[in-house]
């Protein structure tokens, strides 16, 4: 594995002078996978660094201007409210910190998934110059914030802010987290409704090779008619039945499919691990809005946590599916052992099996579509409020 850094700085430009100016300064460390060839690692690596750090500005670029949204309203909420003590202001910060920190959870998604095009692009660079296709292997990347981001109070903060005319301004900030965290889950709703479509495809597959054993079974059995097929010892049929063209043929095919849908379902499940946070920091974030009083956008931010509820129900349904299709695995892999030793094999079960956990794109859709609505109702409780 080889290991590279790149230096990144979100671009911050905050002009006010309640809050501290941050630096934006962070780093990326990419490991880099080692092929068989020492000559294509070589340059491998340099082309890909050159390709990343080139689309990496723009990222910081977009992901700075979203702090600075944060820094730019969490500033005009406190300067409107009258007598704020330095407690309260906290209060504001904290909210905004917590959208911010949401924010940079996408940005080290989207890190990530722009490794995966860089490091393709290097890919069809380097096959481009040696005239041949190469064995793609996947980079990860961490992200490690080295410098100020999120918000932290000016020491002259409380004499800056005096002159505030007028209150009930946190609304508006809670309002505004909300609605941003809720954005940053509809982003990562489509990685995760790709990443769903790749593993339906995957069982897809797992399906046509149960059906192809269970044909290639039947084959065997007429071919040497089920009386003789009956009389044969487990290896001889298992001799039988593993040989070439036969159901050995599709076992490697179905072992193959089944890990890799399984590293397709554990890539949506470590995501959505991590955006459990968001919808309990949205939970959480609607509640102290209620106790502050949403005012005019009281209907709709009702409406919210339903919504927020519904997701959460289909997260943890989700858990479930995942444990469900594991233990499917396990006994796919047993049944499979005990074609390979005695010729025995569950005909018909597996290929029906595997068809029923397509219901887990459903699931995934309900999940996400979910994101897509909540963050409808977050922005109109923002606009109510703002």
């Amino acid at each position: 594995m080889a290991v590279l850094q790149t230096k990144g700085v979100l671009e911050i430009p905050y002009k006010g002078k309640l809050f501290e100016k941050p630096d934006g300064k962070y780093e990326v460390n990419h490991t880099l996978p080692t092929s068989e060839e020492a000559s294509i690692d070589k340059v491998l690596g340099p082309a890909y660094h050159k390709i990343f750090a080139k689309e990496l500005k723009k990222l910081s670029k977009t992901r700075g201007k979203e702090i600075l949204k944060a820094m730019a309203a969490t500033e005009k909420s406190i300067l409107k409210k009258q007598d704020m003590v330095e407690a309260e202001m906290k209060k504001f910060v904290e909210v905004a910190n917590s959208s911010i920190k949401q924010g940079l959870r996408s940005f080290e998604f989207e890190l990530q998934r722009l490794a995966e095009a860089c490091i393709e692009k290097a890919y069809a660079l380097i096959e481009k110059k040696i005239k041949r296709k190469l064995i793609r292997k996947k980079v990860v990347v961490a992200l490690k914030i080295t410098g100020l981001v999120l918000i932290t109070l000016a020491a002259a903060a409380i004499v800056i802010a005096a002159s505030a005319v007028s209150g009930g301004a946190l609304g508006v900030v809670i309002a505004g987290a909300i609605a941003t965290g809720i954005m940053a889950l509809v982003k990562s709703g489509k990685i995760i409704n790709s990443e769903m479509k790749s593993y339906g495809s995957h069982l897809a597959k797992v399906t046509a090779d149960a059906d192809k054993i269970d044909k290639a079974i039947a084959y065997a059995e007429k071919k040497a008619t089920k009386k003789n097929f009956a009389k044969l010892n487990p290896k001889e049929k298992a001799k039988l039945l593993m040989a070439k063209n036969s159901a050995g043929t599709h076992t490697k095919s179905l072992k193959k499919n089944l890990e890799t849908a399984e590293a397709k379902i554990y890539l949506v499940q470590r995501k959505l691990k991590g955006e459990e946070s968001t919808i309990a920091e949205a939970t959480k974030n609607a509640d102290k809005l209620k106790k502050e009083g949403a005012g005019p956008a009281s209907t709709e931010l009702a409406k919210l946590e339903k919504q927020i509820a519904a997701a959460e129900y289909y997260s943890k349904a989700f858990n479930k599916d995942i444990a469900d299709f594991k233990a499917a695995k396990a006994a796919a892999l047993a049944a499979l052992d005990k074609l390979e030793k005695t010729g025995e094999w569950p005909v018909g079960r597996f290929g029906k099996l595997f068809a029923k956990f397509r219901d887990h794109e459903t699931r995934i859709n309900d999940l996400t579509n979910t994101f897509v609505i909540m963050a409808k109702s977050a922005a109109t409780v923002a606009s109510k409020l703002a």
